[in-house]
């Protein structure tokens, strides 16, 4: 029993990290990639992190656990994670563009940005969380409290 519980909070460790791990790619990643001309890199960076980091420590830590728990059934595990984890990630596009069309706000323009996007740090968080699963017997993640 006590070896199943060490195991549910080493994953739940995990998946917290790799949810950090993606914050601070997305902190950097993204602005170089959607940053507004007028504005310098750490001002895009905080601007584009403010929407990020929920982002990910919610819905990305969600897709990720349904990701692993549809994942485990089939025979090639880490392939289908991957998929799920990256197309799961661009679906946080659609209640974006739900938001816009009923309000008028965001363009049309920038819908394909934010599908990359969301594919991106889906597999970001898929390589972090895959990495540390295979690392994690040799870091010391929950071992002994």
């Amino acid at each position: 029993m006590t070896d199943k519980i060490e195991r549910g909070s080493f994953v739940t460790e995990r998946k917290l990290l790799s949810a950090f791990i993606t914050s601070l790619a997305a902190f950097f990643i993204l602005p170089m990639l959607y940053s507004n001309q007028q504005d310098d890199f750490l001002t895009s960076a905080l601007n584009i992190s403010m929407y990020s980091f929920p982002l990910i420590f919610t819905y990305g830590l969600i897709i990720s656990y349904v990701s692993d728990f549809f994942a485990s059934s089939k025979r090639n595990i880490s392939g289908v994670s991957f998929l799920f984890h990256s197309l799961l990630g661009s679906t946080v596009a659609v209640p974006i563009f739900i938001y816009s069309w009923m309000n008028d706000e965001v363009e049309t323009a920038m819908q394909p940005e934010i599908w990359t996007a969301g594919f991106t740090l889906g597999a970001v968080f898929f390589t972090a969380d895959v990495s540390l699963k295979y690392l994690g017997k040799y870091l010391v993640l929950n071992r002994g409290a």
